[in-house]
């Protein structure tokens, strides 16, 4: 099987946590410190931003008898940091690989624009729709596959990331690869996931997280070819009680002809309230995401 077109996909890796559809829903209730919801609260909409992809690989020019490292194109990678206006001032927020950056508090409708620059001079590098309604939200950035650059007209998707619309304990497929693929989460059961298709949000299934006493997950995710599935991944990650895990599938840079589709998982957890100021000590925050590399 042979996947003709890439996208290939550059970031800086950050550990804290394509153009434009996107889904709203109804606020969520936060979980009180001790696990059990607490409904006189409400939990402060975020947005969070990652990008899904290979890292970049260096290059190396040869002169005379020494090999030396070529300095990476501006178009293998994002602009990090990015900057967001909220209230009038331009705050930095970096991108994140494969797993989500530091989350910022939602506008709660209107556009959210992000730019390079840091006085937000020079056109936006990206404009997010985001809805009224109170909800997580997470936006997935792709290097566009026709421009071959980050930064000309670089796609994005907007997903719900409330835990009405991904409960704990639960496994979110994506497949931004435009081949259809299948994916094992537990033994003897598989999913087909379709092609990914811009602003259409059927490429994505939402299964429960099998049970784990060790908190591991093994997973299985091939592409369907013409001639039948072609193996992708076949491995395990581990995870923390109370996760949700998105699985990820995307087209890979295509430097590794053998790969052209691969898979990237990361665990992330709840956001919940902190305590009142006098329970500082048991006082419960947003826990950042996992770090992730795509699976081989």
């Amino acid at each position: 099987m042979r996947t003709s077109i890439m996208l290939n996909f550059r970031a800086t890796l950050l550990v804290t946590a394509f153009g434009a559809s996107l889904c709203a829903g109804n606020a969520q209730t936060a979980p009180a410190a001790s696990g059990t919801p607490d409904s006189s609260k409400k939990v402060e909409p975020r947005v969070s931003l990652v990008a899904i992809g290979d890292p970049p690989s260096p290059d190396y020019t040869v002169k005379g008898d020494r090999r030396q490292l070529s300095v990476t194109p501006e178009s293998e990678y994002p602009p990090t940091p990015l900057y967001v206006k909220i209230k009038g001032e331009f705050k930095p927020v970096s991108l994140g690989l494969n797993t989500p950056a530091e989350t910022l508090k939602s506008p709660g409708g209107g556009n959210m624009e992000l730019f390079g620059t840091k006085d937000g001079t020079g056109p936006a590098f990206a404009t997010v729709p985001i809805p009224p309604n109170p909800e997580d939200l997470t936006i997935f950035f792709v290097r566009n596959g026709t421009t071959k650059s980050w930064r000309l007209q670089s796609l994005f998707e907007v997903y719900e990331n409330g835990l009405k619309a991904f409960p704990k304990d639960s496994v979110r497929i994506m497949n931004f690869a435009r081949v259809p693929v299948r994916v094992q989460t537990m033994e003897g059961q598989w999913f087909e996931v379709p092609a990914f298709s811009q602003g259409n949000h059927t490429n994505t299934r939402l299964v429960p997280l099998p049970h784990s006493e060790q908190g591991i997950f093994s997973y299985r995710a091939a592409v369907l070819g013409k001639e039948g599935p072609i193996p992708i991944a076949d491995t395990a990650t581990t995870y923390p009680v109370d996760a949700r895990i998105n699985l990820v599938i995307y087209e890979a840079d295509g430097r590794d002809k053998h790969q052209p589709v691969k898979v990237a998982v990361y665990f992330e957890l709840p956001f919940k309230d902190p305590e009142p100021a006098s329970n500082k000590s048991t006082a419960s925050t947003a826990t950042p995401a996992s770090p992730a590399s795509p699976a081989h």
